[in-house]
């Protein structure tokens, strides 16, 4: 005689909907937090304006500019604080909705110019720009995540 608990297999089945979106989660925040890690370091700092306008949002891109936080004076010392004031878009993401749509903007008036390299800066520019090297970086390690 053969006998199946198809209602223990449908009961499993139910369940991957949910999974699916549980991990599709945890790979979304990985990636989210995997470019913020990366694109910091690369941004070059003079009043702190193109490191504090790295905005994060879900479901449609920050139109504001921000201003730098606590710029006396100019390069790198600028860079922790606004770091951390840009950092607090990141840790205000949910990641409960795994097929939203997640923006990493900035708004920073001269931001294209020192995306391209064009902006006078004493130190290196990114060769590719921030984002065009974050964005390479992050997609040949995706496979890992």
């Amino acid at each position: 005689m053969y006998t199946s608990n198809i209602d223990e297999i449908i009961a499993r089945l139910s369940n991957v909907p949910a999974d699916i979106e549980k991990r599709v989660s945890r790979i979304v925040m990985k990636v989210v937090h995997e470019i913020d890690m990366r694109i910091h370091p690369k941004t070059p700092v003079w009043s702190g304006a193109a490191v504090r306008n790295m905005i994060w949002t879900r479901g449609k891109p920050n139109q504001t500019e921000f201003d730098p936080v606590g710029s006396d004076g100019t390069g790198e010392q600028n860079r922790a604080a606004n770091t951390a004031a840009a950092r607090q878009s990141l840790h205000a993401l949910t990641f409960d909705k795994p097929f939203a749509v997640y923006y990493l903007t900035n708004n920073a008036k001269h931001i294209r110019g020192l995306e391209a390299g064009l902006l006078p800066y004493p130190g290196k520019h990114p060769v590719d720009g921030m984002f065009g090297m974050t964005y390479a970086e992050v997609v040949a390690k995706l496979g890992s995540l």
